[in-house]
């Protein structure tokens, strides 16, 4: 589980940053490759619950 954590870590930091920057934040194919995997990881997880990672 400790995978998932950091992952989800991650992807929360993802969103911050690109949040705060707006469109001066671009992200590079890779990165957008990266955080739509943890978002397809973060909708399986739902399945099970959010409650066990906290």
């Amino acid at each position: 589980m400790s995978t998932i954590k950091s992952n989800l870590f991650l992807l929360a930091v993802s969103e911050v940053i690109s949040q705060n920057s707006g469109t001066v934040f671009m992200l590079s194919n890779i990165e957008a490759a990266i955080i739509h995997g943890l978002y397809s990881q973060l909708s399986t997880l739902t399945t099970y619950g959010l409650d066990h990672i906290k």
